[in-house]
């Protein structure tokens, strides 16, 4: 001890101590194996333990931990525990006050106005505002007393109600809501029945607003009855505009005011009708007299006739057909049968005659001019079209093929007829298609058969690919990069990178930053002349023999046969075959040399100096 107790130190069999004041101090319990710091005490004490206990008291903050749980303490508000062995962790905010327990039993207890708790197999509670609870036993439960209401699970499911009504089954069904009255049912009927506003019911469909009902298929008194029925129809109404009927068996029709007058018939159809003013139809053996609202008409027999003279006049007639029109907008002419098509300065597309080819036609729209023609005589099949603006041209065959050229005359030579196609097709079956722009400028593709195709675009120079179909292909892209692929041998490169090329015997080339490279076969032979060094250069003849280069000849291998040759230049270079051997250092400033059984050795370029005979 030190001045008094100011420092105290203790050291025994059972503990050391190391104190000042009775504030702070350090303890190590030997025999408990526990160790005690207390930091202004007793404000704040930790202790440990060799078995992995931790405790930490900072009134009023506890936390700590053991081998199995967790837990923290804000005194007293807050409590937290986390436990495996319990199943589980558990948080109490103490509200006026709280309690758990957390065995298997599960519980939490708080009583601000009361709430009870358990886990396994529910059991809940609460009379908070106001009342909620939920027991999960004996058919399983729920109830809430806020104007009540009632859950139950079986048997037989259940609901049952007063938060604005309710009613609800599982069992034999059954479901209501009381709110005017609704419900649907199965045991014992119903099946549903409302009384909302007013009155509907749903097996043969009642409806009582004003009247709706569905017993012998439908009567409805709206404003004021109807009546029905759908398969193979029958409608009858009075007042919606006023009067209807409709039939069949084989059709009847009374409209009255529904648009505006008509009768009926049947056995093939009739009408009759006064809206503006007449019209009258029959449909087998063809019969119509329409006046004013279709704007003139006549009609006739089955061999049909028909006279119009809707601006101003139209004509109608078949055995297989033609149709006419002067005025309206100005002459248009159709025909069938080898088709035919003419108009003038008609104005509306959608009045363009279509008759099918082969066909004869002429026609104007707003300045466009342009006219077809069956050429039997000089050509069977092939019908030609000639247009002006846009100038058009199209060869149409019809027996082996069809092409079309878009063409564009230039303006000085255009008394000399001299086209610049702007783009053309060739299509022959499903065998040979052709399509290409001008000069082969811009796009060019042929194709023909399924396994051979050629296409161009912009030119040769730009995109280039050719399929032949025998087992040879060409690709070129802007003349940098290239893949040419024959049956004997395989071309690849871009260019300044790499380049690649082999044959089927086996022979290889490849070379890495060659700008100058030659175009040869993989013979394994050809020689380059470059300018600037080739980073990496491989060859390999079909026989084995192969050469390695790395930037230009700074280093380089070669194999022929059994000969093997080695350079770093200027360093050393080094040749081997089984007949003889030959080693050089910094370009003959030292040599070795081995040949017919006897060595040599040069030194600062000096003649051979003899090594006497072979030595192995």
């Amino acid at each position: 001890e030190v001045l008094g107790r100011l420092f105290t130190v203790k050291r025994s069999a059972e503990e050391d101590l190391y104190r000042f004041l009775v504030l702070s101090g350090y303890q190590r319990k030997h025999r408990e194996k526990e160790t005690v710091w207390d930091l202004i005490w007793p404000i704040w004490r930790i202790q440990r333990d060799d078995e992995g206990h931790f405790h930490s008291r900072f009134a009023p903050l506890f936390f700590g931990s053991d081998k199995d749980s967790r837990y923290a303490v804000l005194f007293p508000e807050f409590w937290w525990v986390a436990s495996p062995r319990e199943n589980g962790s558990y948080v109490v905010v103490v509200a006026p006050w709280a309690r758990f327990r957390g065995d298997d039993d599960h519980y939490f207890n708080l009583a601000t106005p009361l709430l009870w708790a358990r886990h396994g197999k529910h059991r809940w509670g609460a009379v908070l505002p106001i009342a909620f609870w939920d027991f999960a036993a004996e058919d399983d439960h729920t109830l809430v007393v806020f104007p009540f209401f009632h859950d139950r699970k079986d048997p037989t499911h259940s609901t049952s109600g007063m938060i604005p009504w309710w009613i609800s089954r599982k069992g034999d069904r059954q479901f209501a809501n009381l709110f005017p009255v609704l419900w649907q049912r199965s045991g014992k009927e119903f099946d549903a029945f409302l009384v909302l506003p007013l009155f509907y019911r749903f097996k043969e469909t009642n409806i009582l607003f004003p009247l709706f009902w569905d017993v012998g298929n439908t009567l409805l008194v709206l404003p004021a009855y109807g009546k029905g029925k759908f398969g193979r129809w029958q409608w009858e109404t009075i007042v919606p505009p006023v009067y209807i009927h409709w039939g069949n068996d084989d059709y009847s029709e009374h409209d009255v005011l529904w648009p505006l007058v008509a009768w009926g018939e049947g056995e093939d159809r009739a009408r009759r009708a006064f809206r503006p003013l007449y019209v009258y139809r029959r449909k087998r053996d063809f019969a119509q007299h329409s006046f004013l609202a279709y704007l003139g008409a006549r009609g006739r027999g089955g061999g049909r006739k028909l006279d119009r003279f809707f601006p101003v006049f139209s004509l109608d007639r078949t055995a297989n057909r033609r149709d006419l029109a002067l005025f309206w907008p100005l002459y248009v002419d159709k025909k069938r049968e080898q088709a035919r098509a003419r108009r003038v300065l008609c104005p509306l597309l959608p009045m363009t005659p279509k008759p099918r080819q082969p066909a004869r036609s002429w026609e104007m729209l707003n300045l466009i001019y342009w006219g077809k023609s069956l050429q039997e005589a000089e050509k069977p099949g092939l019908a030609r079209t000639h247009g002006f603006f846009p100038l058009y041209r199209a060869d149409k065959g019809y027996t082996s093929g069809a092409s079309d050229r878009l063409v564009s005359y230039r303006r000085y030579r255009f008394f000399q007829g001299l086209p610049v196609p702007l783009f053309e097709s060739y299509i022959e079956g499903e065998r040979y298609k052709r399509w290409k722009a001008p000069l082969e400028l811009f796009y060019r593709e042929r194709w023909q058969e399924p396994q051979r195709r050629r296409l161009t675009v912009g030119s040769r120079f730009m995109f280039h690919y050719r399929d032949r179909g025998d087992g040879r292909r060409n690709l070129h892209v802007l003349s940098l990069f290239w893949d040419i692929l024959r049956p004997s041998s395989h071309s690849q490169g871009l260019w300044p990178v790499y380049t690649y090329k082999r044959n089927k015997e086996g022979g290889r080339n490849a070379s890495f930053l060659d700008p100058l490279w030659f175009w040869g076969k993989a013979t394994g032979e050809e020689e380059h002349v470059s300018g600037l060094f080739k980073i990496f250069d491989y060859r390999r003849k079909p026989n084995g023999d192969s050469r390695f280069s790395f930037i230009w000849r700074t280093y380089r291998r070669d194999v022929r046969g059994d000969a093997v040759s080695v350079e770093a230049f200027p360093f050393l270079s080094w040749e081997k075959s089984p007949e003889w051997s030959r080693f050089s250092f910094f370009w003959r400033v030292f040599s070795y040399d081995r040949s017919a059984g006897r060595r040599s050795l040069r030194l600062f370029f000096s003649p051979p100096i003899g090594l006497g005979g072979e030595r192995r």
